[in-house]
């Protein structure tokens, strides 16, 4: 169907990104993936499809309307109802906030892992386009998630001092490319559920690629023997960045580099590469290290 924009304020839509962000999940085949693993909760005639509520709900996330709540505005938007396979002017509806509700409480702990897996599998699809890699860079650590309410899993973290989610995030270092991502509850400690994760991640990778390089890169709060062991078991090497906002003074010094903290230990191992920026000691203050980049 032809897109067309006009500026007659007829019927008006804030979320003009909406056909791009539908072509790259159409590209992906990102939705179309993640409904194979859920199950369908609901019996006899059914209003929605079960993609069509993958599908409003992702690109609702997308757009930056992450309150189910947000649904009740928002099921009547022409172009959100386009993308999402209906007429945007004489179709229904999409679906309503309980209705959503009720699709992320059919979600079980097994569900949960089979739609890792598949972010697991488009990762591996996706990154072997243009071949068999020579290495992976695995970048996992842990970030804040603000959260308000009584909801399931929040807690007060005392380093970042707020009431949050602790979810684990891992990415590839080189490319980009999402590979997995855990929520945790907000006392969780940085390095939980690393080891689950990493080893069943380490291990398809060398299914499919068995003499690919793989690096840990991680974060201080992730620097415990147990994923070191698993990464270095399967022939990789690991180094870490530290935090400059929580170390009080650098154990080797310093490089810095647009693409994160390196040591300088781990560069003599020949763990990573050295950046181009000059090697700097930076200056120890009670709050912690001051890099100076070149």
């Amino acid at each position: 169907m032809p897109l067309a924009a006009a500026f007659d304020a007829g019927r008006l839509t804030s979320d003009g990104g909406l056909p791009w962000l539908a072509e790259a999940d159409a590209a992906l085949g990102l939705c179309a993936a993640l409904t194979a693993c859920l199950p369908d909760w609901r019996r006899g005639p059914v209003h929605h499809r079960l993609e069509t509520l993958v599908r409003q709900r992702l690109y609702q996330i997308a757009c930056g309307y992450a309150d189910q709540n947000d649904a009740t505005t928002l099921r009547p938007d022409p172009l959100l109802k386009l993308v999402c396979g209906r007429r945007p002017l004489s179709g229904p509806p999409l679906a309503s906030q309980p209705t959503l509700s009720r699709l992320e409480n059919a979600v079980d702990r097994h569900t949960v892992e089979q739609l890792a897996t598949v972010l697991g599998e488009l990762y591996i699809r996706e990154r072997g386009r243009a071949g068999p890699p020579r290495r992976i860079v695995l970048d996992f650590d842990g970030t804040d998630d603000p959260a308000h309410g009584a909801r399931e899993g929040v807690g007060y973290h005392g380093y970042y001092r707020q009431y949050m989610y602790h979810p684990l995030l891992g990415f590839d270092g080189d490319t980009g490319h999402l590979i997995t991502a855990v929520l945790r509850p907000g006392r969780a400690h940085g390095s939980r559920f690393a080891v689950l994760v990493l080893r069943r991640l380490v291990r398809r990778l060398r299914q499919v690629w068995p003499q690919v390089a793989i690096t840990l890169r991680a974060g201080k709060r992730l620097r415990r023997p147990a994923p070191v062991r698993l990464v270095r078991g399967a022939r990789g090497a690991v180094h870490h960045w530290p935090d400059p906002q929580s170390d009080t003074r650098p154990a080797r010094g310093w490089v810095g580099s647009k693409g994160g903290w390196w040591t300088m230990a781990a560069i003599r191992r020949g763990v990573g590469h050295a950046p181009a920026a000059s090697c700097t000691r930076p200056k120890c203050s009670p709050k912690g290290p001051t890099p100076a980049l070149s």
